[in-house]
């Protein structure tokens, strides 16, 4: 797998996942045309959202 650094101002989050659930997440992204990471991000951004909403965060 060859990584390509692309210049960015965000924060890199790196996890293990078993390989059928990345496999999984990989054809839901393709599913709405995002890329993994988008796809995690704007996952990520619901959850945050979510808790602050009800005052986690």
């Amino acid at each position: 797998m060859c990584l390509i650094e692309v210049p960015t101002d965000k924060a890199r989050v790196a996890t293990y996942i078993e390989e059928e659930l990345k496999q999984k997440l990989e054809r839901l992204a393709a599913l709405e045309d995002r890329s993994v990471s988008n796809f995690l991000e704007r996952l990520i951004r619901q959850v945050v959202e979510q808790a602050e909403k009800e005052g986690k965060l």
